[in-house]
């Protein structure tokens, strides 16, 4: 995804309310939008600084180009965030600086924080819109208190047995 579950937005406004300086995303191996939270930087996927294209459980890794690209940040001055975006060669081995300035000026970041400012409810509707999951029917998260979540886990690890079965038939 490229946009954070809603319950990851929501937990990282929590986080700020209890008084943390700054929220630093990763996992989701691309970079993802960032917003100011109470004048707090909030980057939700800084994407893979460095991922080797290897074989892995006899499958060549290769990943997308948006896969390649990564995010560094600088949070020496709270209210002033530098970044360098850098890319990763196709072959895995060189990392190329691409841009690097003020966070609040780099386009490409720009590009995946348009929901910055939305209320949360907005922001559910912003997702469910625009998740990209949508078609591996994986479910939103709205907020991680629910007890509905507890079935959307349930069913995600349901949901892994029939692909983990068939890619160990496409190994053989």
């Amino acid at each position: 995804e490229i946009y954070p579950q809603p319950a990851d937005r929501q937990f990282s406004f929590r986080l700020i309310d209890m008084g943390a300086d700054a929220i630093i995303g990763h996992h989701n191996h691309m970079v993802s939008g960032f917003e100011i939270y109470k004048g707090k930087p909030i980057f939700y996927s800084l994407g893979n600084f460095y991922m080797p294209q290897i074989e892995y459980n006899g499958f060549k890794l290769k990943f997308p180009e948006n896969s390649r690209i990564g995010l560094s940040v600088s949070l020496k001055n709270i209210g002033s965030f530098g970044y360098f975006l850098h890319k990763q060669s196709e072959d895995g081995q060189t990392l190329k600086i691409l841009e690097k300035g003020k966070v609040e000026e780099c386009e490409y970041l720009t590009k995946l924080s348009g929901f910055r400012g939305l209320s949360h409810k907005e922001y559910i509707a912003f997702y469910e819109k625009n998740k990209y999951h949508k078609k591996k029917l994986l479910p939103t998260f709205e907020d991680y208190t629910s007890q509905w979540n507890a079935a959307k886990r349930k069913f995600v690890k349901w949901r892994q047995i029939p692909i983990n079965f068939y890619s160990q038939k496409i190994k053989k």
